[in-house]
């Protein structure tokens, strides 16, 4: 749906700007009021509302908030009750909320949406006080909800009270949303406790066609207005002033006033709301508000309680959102011809916070529209070069006639006028006007291509006539006109659709402001509401060609390439106003009509793109991909294994052609005949043998490669005897031998005897030999190659294997104490070798025959090593216990604390288990112990005395290195 803004032509047309001046209008200014959204345009404003508090379900608090005001009983205020807080829904995520419904017609669409929650915090704790900034808003009742958050947050002190108030644009959520939604708005925080207030109001501009003309206007801040008490300072008023409109010149002048605000009492009077237009406030009244009580705690609109509302409380206790629609019969508040006035909110008795104020006036202007129908002449689908005809039917919905009115219909491209088709189609003015332009209302500028009417009844060939205005349409004006639909079928396949729009332009009678309709017509859809779109005309273009990209040269490596679109050539009119826009790999781009690749590579081949978009068309005209080939052709061939030069016949097959037509070339070198053409060739024979070089050239789609291999023809091979690397020669029993031919002139198949009855059929053999002697051994080579050849020869006392040495010796005694550690070693080895001795504590003998000393005590390993003159080596091992325990007790001691010889503490070296005891001459047991470091301090047994001096008896048991048991005895001499 569009609607159409008009604007004031002498004077700027914006609201005032709407603040509270401190000085002259006596309110306390919290928050300067401004416009919050202004529009002119068909419409109006509508308040949603409801309180977030109520004083419960006692029989008190529902009389009080049944009873209608003025006349109702009892006229009870907030602060006669404890207010709590109401929700109205069963959502376990609310602690409060209310609902109210939208109730628009269905040709209305939301221009703004502004949500405005407040309440009274009072002075002490209060519950989500940190969440009074948000709130949740649902459209429809099995909707889920969603957060809203404040653009804007006021604190404020109300009578030494904290208070808050918030305002959000939801116009773009609202918007999409039905005319008729319910909205329900939860969580507004307040204080629950008597006195308390709290609520929303959301204030919905909207446009609607079937409606007058308004200024409409959203001013917003916040003012507290209070009569002074006790001597304080006057804050009783607060004026708003507006402009920016025009009032009809002579009949009803219709305005509504909205005001929201917050802790008007239902039983204090005095407040007031005034209207200015005339140079005198007169104050207003209605139904549901007195003229000396208009904050009673209602929603109202016209003095008529707002009926959607859930719950629908005649008083809120502490809420005002109201539309008062006064009685402007008389003039008293608004005259014709009136561009200004003021609204005052006034109080002599009590406090009110004003949040929000909106105004509603009827303005005086036209609504011009053109309507264009197209009928093709020819009949049936349109197609190219059919004749159409072009009837323009212009109207004046608005509120004002429109003078010096004239229509101009601006010709498609793709169109041509038919000279001398321009006819009056309906009164006031009848008959045919001519081309030209001047001798009557009507004309057709070439230069233009513009169709130009003057309509009305005074209308002539310079100045347009007056439309009167007429809200339904029926005092319209027609005319129509003939073109010809071009055949040049490019330009129908970007767009095939026509177009059938008027510009029509005039002057307000009596504002006198300029008028057009910037395209629109006055078509209306099921409903009967206006819709953007205008006449439309598709045009079949299923006879024209299809559009594609075509190459006008070959595509092979190297070459010049050019693509282009044939069809462009027998459509000279879309080739005239074209603009291309070609697309490529490799970052290829050009607005040429003719794509250009010159020297093509491999990186330009991929899809090329165009785009042609035609001056005065907003269409855009794409060709399919084209996918271009930058070919080099890729002949290849597998090479045959090599042969022998004896009865050679190679057979070839050429491979790599992709399109039909492709012809193959060979050319072989030392070859009869050397050239052949076709893919295959069989039987090839080379009379030479080595590298023979193959070239095999392709031939395709005027594209040309060659390929180059190589085939090798063997000789036969001259085998001799070789030489043979046999490693080691000569070594000692068992010898590991290895065996390989030292240089092959070609792959070869070796067997080999080893001259001690073993064979073996491995190139590179490893052949062990466990018995003594020299050794010949024989070698048989064959030839792997396609030429067969076998030689066999021997070679002569290739290996020689010696014996090891005869290896032996004898140890006196096998078994000594660690205090006599010596033993004698004879060898029983051969008297050519060398000996040597290793013994496992550490020592060595380099004689064959010796006497040895052993450092410790233990088992001990002998390996005797013999070494032949050959080299060749033999062990031998024997083995020698060292007894290593060591026993000594001394005869005596001195316990007397000159720290000499003042314990007794035999030594015990090598010993596994121990036991000592010291007794009395009588046998008594004086001390014992089984750890052989611990000392005898000279004490008796337990240690309560010393034993006197005197000779006592020892005895110890102990297990020696070897594990064998020992007891011994003896005495100490105890001296103190």
């Amino acid at each position: 749906m569009q609607h159409f803004k008009h604007f004031l032509r002498d004077f700027t047309v914006l609201l005032a700007l709407a603040m509270i001046s401190a000085n002259a209008l006596n309110a306390q200014v919290v928050e300067d009021f401004e416009i919050r959204y202004q529009t002119q345009q068909n419409g109006g404003i509508q308040f949603l509302a409801n309180t977030s508090l109520y004083c419960g379900t006692g029989s008190q608090c529902v009389q009080a908030q049944n009873a209608m005001p003025i006349t109702g009983f009892p006229q009870d205020n907030n602060n006669d009750h404890n207010m709590i807080y109401l929700n109205s829904d069963a959502d376990a995520e609310t602690w409060s909320s209310s609902s109210d419904s939208l109730s628009l017609s269905l040709c209305a669409e939301i221009s703004f949406a502004g949500l405005y929650w407040a309440g009274r915090l009072g002075n002490g704790f209060v519950a989500n006080e940190a969440l009074k900034d948000q709130v949740k808003i649902k459209a429809a009742n099995e909707d889920a909800y969603i957060d809203v958050f404040a653009d804007e947050s006021i604190d404020f002190d109300a009578s030494n009270t904290d208070n808050y108030c918030c305002f959000a644009d939801i116009t773009e959520w609202a918007s999409n949303n039905p005319v008729n939604a319910r909205y329900t708005i939860a969580n507004v925080v307040a204080d629950q406790d008597d006195s308390s207030w709290g609520g929303w109001a959301l204030i919905i501009v909207y446009a609607d066609a079937s409606e007058p003309m308004r200024n409409l206007t959203v001013f917003d801040g916040l003012a507290m207005i209070n009569y002074p008490w006790n001597g304080g300072a006057d804050n009783s008023t607060v004026d708003v002033p507006i402009s920016g409109f025009l009032t009809p010149p002579f009949g009803p002048v219709s305005l509504k006033l909205g005001v929201v605000a917050y802790d008007g009492d239902r039983d204090s009077e005095g407040d007031q709301l005034g209207f200015d237009g005339t140079g005198t406030f007169n104050y207003i009244e209605d139904a549901t508000h007195d003229i000396n009580n208009v904050f009673n705690s209602t929603h109202c609109t016209g003095g008529i309680m707002n009926p959607w509302r859930v719950p629908a409380f005649n008083n809120t206790l502490g809420h005002d959102a109201n539309i008062f629609i006064p009685d402007n019969s008389a003039y008293d508040f608004l005259p014709n011809n009136a561009t200004d006035a003021e609204i005052r909110v006034t109080t002599e008795l009590e406090s009110i916070t004003v949040h929000a104020i909106t105004s509603s006036i009827d303005v005086y202007e036209p609504d011009l529209r053109a309507t264009v129908y197209i009928e093709d002449l020819n009949g049936g689908v349109a197609e190219p070069g059919d004749v159409l005809e072009y009837t323009v039917v212009a109207k004046n919905l608005g509120s004002d006639a429109a003078i010096e009115v004239y229509v101009t219909n601006t010709l498609d491209i793709r169109t041509s006028f038919v000279e001398g088709s321009l006819v009056w189609d309906s009164a006031p003015l009848t008959g045919w006007m001519t081309d030209i332009a001047g001798d009557d209302p009507g004309e057709f500028l070439s230069d233009e291509q513009m169709v130009q009417v003057r309509i009305g009844a005074t209308a002539d060939g310079t100045t347009g006539g007056t439309l009167n205005n007429d809200p339904f349409g029926q005092d319209s004006i027609s005319y129509r006109f003939q073109v010809q639909l071009t055949d040049d079928c490019l330009l129908l396949q970007c767009d095939g659709t026509l177009t059938g729009a008027a510009n029509i332009y005039g002057f307000g009678d009596i504002s006198g402001n300029t008028q057009t309709n910037e395209g629109a017509s006055a078509l209306l859809d099921a409903n009967g509401c206006p819709v953007e779109e205008v006449t439309t005309l598709e045009v079949q273009t299923g006879v024209c060609p299809p559009v594609a990209i075509e190459p006008v040269s070959t595509t092979c490596l190297g070459d010049d390439v050019a693509l282009e679109v044939p069809a462009f050539i027998d459509n000279p009119l879309a080739e005239s106003l074209a603009n291309y826009t070609w697309s490529g790999p490799n970052g290829f781009a050009s607005n040429d009509a003719t794509a250009l690749l010159p020297n093509a590579d491999l990186n330009d081949a991929g899809g090329y793109f165009l785009e042609v978009t035609f001056t005065g068309l907003e269409c855009l005209l794409s060709s399919a991909n084209y996918e271009l080939l930058v070919h080099v052709p890729t002949p290849l061939f597998d090479a045959p294994a090599q042969q022998c030069i004896d009865g050679n016949a190679f057979d070839f097959a050429a491979q790599g052609d992709q399109f039909p037509g492709a012809t193959f070339e060979w050319s072989f070198e030392n070859s009869n005949p050397g050239t052949v053409a076709g893919a295959y060739q069989n039987n090839v024979a080379f009379i030479q043998t080595g590298w023979n070089e193959v070239l095999l050239t392709l031939n395709e789609i005027g594209c040309t490669a060659e390929t180059l291999d190589s085939i090798f023809v063997e000789s036969p091979p001259d085998l001799t005897s070789f030489d043979v690397d046999i490693f080691p020669t000569e070594g000692c029993v068992p010898l590991s031998v290895t065996f390989m031919d030292a240089a092959p002139p070609e792959p070869m198949d070796y067997s080999w005897e080893f001259g001690d009855g073993y064979e073996s059929l491995i190139d590179v053999p490893v052949h062990v030999y466990d018995v003594v002697g020299t050794f010949d051994i024989q070698v048989t080579a064959t030839s792997l190659g396609n030429c067969p050849a076998t030689i066999t020869f021997p070679i002569e006392e290739a290996v020689t294997v010696y014996p090891l040495p005869q290896a032996g010796f004898d140890v006196e005694p096998n078994v000594v104490e660690l205090l006599t550690p010596n033993v004698t070693v004879t060898s029983s080895a051969d008297a050519n070798t060398v000996v040597n001795y290793y013994f496992s504590d550490g020592g060595s003998l380099s004689s064959a025959n010796g006497e040895y000393t052993f450092s410790d005590g233990g088992t001990f390993d002998i390996i005797q090593t013999v070494i032949s003159p050959q080299g060749c080596i033999a062990t031998a091992e024997g083995e020698v216990v060292v007894n290593g325990t060591i026993f000594y007790a001394p005869s005596g001691f001195t316990p007397d604390g000159d720290y000499l010889n003042d314990v007794w503490m035999p030594v015990a070296l090598g010993v596994t288990s121990y036991q000592m005891e010291v007794r009395n001459r009588w046998g008594e047991l004086l001390w014992s112990t089984d750890d052989p470091s611990m000392p005898w301090l000279g004490q008796s047994s337990g240690g309560g005395h010393y034993a006197p001096n005197g000779v006592y008896v020892w005895q110890v048991t102990y297990r020696d290195q070897l594990g064998f048991p020992v007891m011994k005895q003896g005495t100490v001499s105890l001296l103190r």
